[in-house]
This record gives C-alpha cells, sequence and structure tokens, in this order.
C-alpha cells in the first residue's frame, strides 16, 4: 500500500528517494495500469452479454485485486467507460455553450470531462473564465450542427 509504505519511511534518511518511488508508482498505475485493466475489462465475455446496470455480471471487487487494483480506483477506472448522464443538453448552432435540462451538470460533470453530444466528442472547457454552473457549460469546440434540444449527454 503507498499509503502504508510512506508511514514507515517517513524520517528515514532516503525518505525522499521513497515517497519519489511512491510517486512514479502512483503515476504507473493511473496512467497505464487502470486503461490495461479496462481493457482486460471489456475483453471479458460477461462485459458484452450482461445488463450494464448489473455491473455486467462482473466481480468488480475480484477482478481489480486481481490484477493489483485497490478498490478506492473504481472512480478513476469508471472514467475510462462512457456513461449517460440524467442531464440532457439544449446545443445552438455555432456556440460552445450548452445549456443543461433537467439536473445540475456539475453533479455529474467536471472540467476537463470529455463528453459525448450528438454523437461527437467533446471536452468541458477548463478556462475559468468560460462558464460552468448547474445549467450552463462549455465545451471546447462550437456545436456545427442546426441547433437542438434534450440532447443525450455521454461521459467518460
Amino acid at each position: 500500500s503507498p499509503d502504508a509504505n510512506i508511514q514507515i519511511t517517513a524520517g528515514a534518511p532516503d525518505a525522499d528517494t521513497q515517497l519519489s518511488f511512491n510517486k512514479s508508482a502512483t503515476k504507473h498505475l493511473i496512467t497505464n495500469h487502470l486503461f490495461s485493466f479496462s481493457q482486460h475489462l471489456i475483453s471479458l465475455p460477461e462485459f458484452n452479454k450482461n445488463n450494464p446496470s448489473q455491473g455486467f455480471g462482473i466481480d468488480i471487487t475480484y477482478e481489480m485485486h486481481k490484477k493489483g487494483l485497490n478498490v478506492r480506483h473504481m472512480g478513476l477506472l469508471r472514467d475510462l467507460f462512457w456513461r449517460r448522464c440524467e442531464c440532457r443538453a439544449n446545443m445552438t448552432f455555432r456556440s460552445r455553450r450548452v445549456h443543461v435540462t433537467s439536473l445540475n451538470a456539475t453533479h455529474e460533470l467536471k472540467r476537463g470531462a470529455f463528453v459525448r453530444i450528438d454523437g461527437r466528442v467533446y471536452s468541458v472547457s477548463t478556462n475559468p473564465r468560460d462558464e460552468f454552473s448547474s445549467g450552463v457549460f462549455y465545451v471546447d469546440e462550437k456545436f456545427e450542427k442546426e441547433s437542438v434540444n434534450d440532447l443525450l449527454i455521454e461521459t467518460g
């Protein structure tokens, strides 16, 4: 456990080196190992034939621990898969502004997240000058289709 290792090595003569190793290992886990694990999950026969609302019939705790992953990384893993948001989008021609209907977008999205709206993938703006509120957020590119309301938003 990285947390336990940091506690054990704190105050040791090589504590800085140990901390550097922990940071490197954690970065590898998040950038490489989780992605590889997501690919492993979609290769499982259960993944493609079972109901997603029931976890695809996969014992995720077992699968994660088998591959050396802690369940606390579940949120990071979840971000690697497309999932439907409960809020809906109203899009305006040649605008980056997304008006959200029905629910608070900030409960399901964060700045920098990828969203799929009307079949196109956008990135939620990270610019602090762009509004990011319960009813409005901005994406990185303009919507180049006719204005349309009540579109499905997916994130992942």
